[in-house]
């Protein structure tokens, strides 16, 4: 009863060694993600999106080592049982010897005739090939990966106590329409040793508040799956770099964009200043362009025409510092407009350039340390 007693109260602790034991023998880290910009790195405002075509492509990456199939053939002692004749023959030899070490050569001799080789198939052991089971990670009503996005400063910005400005993170887009519980966290997915996911597509630009132009980074972060080298304790992705311009394309005439112009924005606008390529009462479209002042502690919006936008042509734009931008345009009339506008006065600074186009051809908008031309 007593040995009982002893077995009962040590065996519980020693199961739970060996679990323990077999835990720290599992890497805590062989998942990785890698995030990717399919096409491009500078991107416009959207109409409907905070920023139009803003997609990260993830994949996931198991590190350990793929596991093996191949079957091996070794060749074996075949440690057969003694048949009644070479038990016979063992004694024998045993009865005869005259000394150890006569006995000793003699059986050696003996073991040398009955031993053979026999051929066998070892499978494959693959301690170290280790497969994932996990939920596919994606965006929208039900969350399965958090995206970091953060918009840069740059080097001359300054925080309100004038020192230098720090990373400004984007909040994700908390409608109601976008988001809802959902229970999706069961894993559906499986990643064998050594295998890379096809890339899953989140739709980054549709569901995190990008407002302001400038320079941003993007990373993903999916908690579901462990990974102690980090910060979150998670698997969180590699770190990438985009650009968002200050010019949004809308299908809505100026006087509703003005009237709904926080439901467009997806809340208050941010920013200092914004261009807006608008529909008006023919074939072409305009460009528009607002500046935020300030009036006595006041906050008032000041809106103004830049040019025309020749039906089925693109706008060229590019960022020259963060208060200035320069714009290509081809005009309705059939010429294009060369155009540089300084947000960096309360009246904004707009030079211009009549340009012709040759064979109709629109000529590439070019910035060069702040040097614009148009080839």
């Amino acid at each position: 009863m007593r040995a009982h007693w002893l077995l009962a109260a040590v065996l519980p602790f020693v199961l739970l060694c060996a679990s323990l034991r077999a835990e720290d023998d599992q890497p805590k880290h062989f998942i990785e993600a890698e995030i990717a910009l399919p096409g491009k790195t500078v991107f416009l405002r959207g109409e409907h999106d905070p920023v139009a075509d803003l997609t990260v492509a993830l994949t996931l990456k198991n590190s350990t080592p793929t596991a093996s199939t191949t079957v091996k053939t070794l060749e074996i002692d075949d440690m057969h049982p003694f048949s009644e004749e070479e038990r016979a023959e063992l004694q024998k030899i045993a009865k005869e010897a005259k000394s150890k070490e006569e006995f000793e050569s003699k059986r050696a001799e003996f073991g040398k005739k009955r031993k053979k080789n026999i051929t066998v198939k070892e499978e494959p052991v693959n301690k170290d090939s280790l497969g994932y089971a996990y939920t596919p990670p994606q965006l929208g009503p039900d969350d399965l990966v958090e995206m970091i996005v953060l918009r840069l400063p740059g080097p001359d910005d300054k925080d309100a106590d004038g020192k230098p400005a720090q990373p400004e993170r984007i909040e994700r887009d908390m409608a109601a329409e976008y988001t809802q519980p959902v229970d999706n966290s069961n894993p559906t997915r499986y990643l064998a040793a050594g295998a890379t996911s096809d890339p899953y597509t989140l739709p980054v630009g549709k569901f995190y508040r990008i407002q302001k132009p400038g320079m941003y980074s993007v990373q993903a972060v999916l908690h579901s799956i462990p990974d102690d080298r980090t910060p979150e304790k998670c698997v969180m992705s590699n770190v990438l770099n985009f650009q968002v311009l200050p010019y949004q394309i809308c299908n809505v005439k100026l006087p509703y964009l003005k009237r709904d112009w926080e439901e467009y924005e997806r809340g208050h606008p941010n920013f200092s200043y914004m261009f807006y390529e608008l529909p008006v009462e023919a074939s072409y479209r305009e460009v528009y362009y607002v500046q935020r002042l300030n009036v006595r502690g006041v906050e008032k919006w000041e809106w103004h025409r830049l040019c025309t936008v020749a039906e089925g042509t693109s706008v060229q734009v590019q960022q020259i510092d963060k208060n200035k931008v320069a714009l290509l345009a081809q005009h309705a009339k059939g010429d294009a407009g060369l155009y540089t506008v300084d947000f960096s006065t309360v009246d904004p600074t707009v030079t211009s350039q009549t340009l012709a186009l040759k064979g109709g051809t629109l000529p590439t908008l070019k910035v060069e340390g702040g040097t614009v031309s148009a080839e």
